[in-house]
């Protein structure tokens, strides 16, 4: 998308990349983003479900993103969340902000609704899924889901979405979307810039030659992995095979070492996988799709998140049979330790640049429920006489 900026400011020069600024701006929705909005929405439709089916007298009852009522029990899935909606009806609204308004507030005002509306018609369609599944079965309410919500039901939104902003619309048809005035002086100040053809070549040489140089060079070296070849002992803890009662097994494609065993102290046991990466490349990022606690070709699903742990990311999951697992999830970079993706790449990037060989870790910690209460003490009891998820981690690349 940077290319395509770039190469416009440096083909038409700044005073025309001025008047361009908003179709330029704008190509950044063609960047792929969204996933981190995923839980959070998934969230806030089934809480607005849970809404509106106490209003419809429907009883129901909600763990994370599964609602269970009398008909069955239903999973608001990723799918689901309505990201990808969100995401065209904001492009949508950026850009009738800028086409139909002059005014700022007026201009944020049809932004604020492109996102608030979205969000808020997701959790009604949701809901009318579960109610018409309680009427006439889940059959027809499947059918009527994909053809009426996937093809109607966001159209009308969007339409609504215009109708609202139709009556504030300050811009006229014949409005010019740069002032004459201004592309006057704009040229006046092009033809007054003093011709420097020598610079813009060499500028231009050296914009080629310093990437073209850094990609010859090739990937960093790949970082030196522990001679041991097995997880560490941590005081406290007797490590024993791992043997779950639900099949669990977290995805790192691209590791160059995974283990995972089980620990057991006083009839708590808790779960510990590593992956291990020399390196990062195309296809083995740690924080790449579908790596960590939930592979997408497993039959675990997410509920919610959990409470917080530091360094890192907790959620809890289940599986088949309805088994529920408290989670929590550590990404590593050379030395910083954190549950954020963005961090995470933020790291991997900066490392990449600057040529430094780092090893990368997946290290998650976990325990299935019992009952009904949360596993999370175990875990938290687990990282604490472990030092921390960092000092685990040191252990674990140090082979100790």
């Amino acid at each position: 998308v940077m290319f395509l900026q770039g190469s416009a400011l440096a083909l038409l020069g700044p005073h025309v990349g001025r008047a361009l600024m908003f179709p330029l701006g704008y190509a950044f929705f063609l960047v792929p983003v969204g996933e981190e909005l995923v839980p959070p929405l998934q969230t806030i439709t089934a809480d607005i479900s849970m809404l509106l089916l106490g209003w419809s007298g429907i009883p129901a009852h909600i763990e994370g993103v599964f609602i269970s009522t009398p008909t069955a029990l239903f999973r608001v899935a990723e799918a689901c969340s309505g990201v990808k909606f969100l995401i065209a009806m904001v492009a949508y609204g950026v850009l009738v902000a800028n086409v139909c308004f002059n005014s700022w507030p007026r201009r944020i005002g049809i932004v604020a609704l492109s996102i608030v509306v979205p969000i808020l018609a997701n959790g009604v369609r949701a809901f009318g899924t579960i109610y018409i599944a309680d009427l006439y079965g889940l059959d027809f309410a499947a059918g009527f889901d994909h053809v009426f919500y996937g093809w109607i039901f966001f159209a009308v939104v969007l339409i609504l979405v215009m109708a609202i902003g139709w009556r504030f619309f300050d811009r006229q048809v014949t409005d010019p979307f740069l002032d004459p005035a201004i592309a006057d002086r704009l040229a006046q100040a092009s033809r007054n810039l003093p011709p420097n053809d020598r610079l813009v070549i060499a500028g231009a040489a050296l914009l080629v030659a310093v990437p073209l140089g850094w990609a010859l060079m090739g990937l960093p070296e790949r970082a030196p992995l522990p001679a041991r070849n097995s997880l560490p002992e941590i005081e406290g803890w007797q490590r024993v095979a791992y043997a779950p009662d639900t099949a669990w097994m977290p995805r790192a494609q691209g590791s160059n070492r995974r283990w995972i065993a089980s620990y057991a102290r006083d009839g708590q046991r808790v779960d510990l996988y590593v992956a291990l990466f020399d390196g990062q490349s195309e296809g083995r990022e740690i924080t790449g799709y579908g790596q960590g606690a939930l592979d997408p070709d497993g039959r675990w699903s997410w509920v919610e998140q959990g409470p917080a742990v530091a360094d890192g990311k907790a959620d809890i999951i289940t599986g088949p049979g309805r088994v529920v697992r408290d989670v929590a999830t550590f990404y590593r970079v050379g030395d910083v330790v954190t549950g954020s993706n963005l961090g995470i790449r933020l790291e991997s990037l900066k490392a990449r640049l600057l040529r430094q060989s780092q090893p990368a870790m997946i290290l998650i910690v976990s325990a299935e429920r019992s009952g009904d209460g949360s596993a999370r003490p175990a875990i938290d009891a687990l990282l604490r006489d472990a030092g921390s998820a960092q000092k685990l981690s040191d252990t674990i690349l140090a082979g100790r």
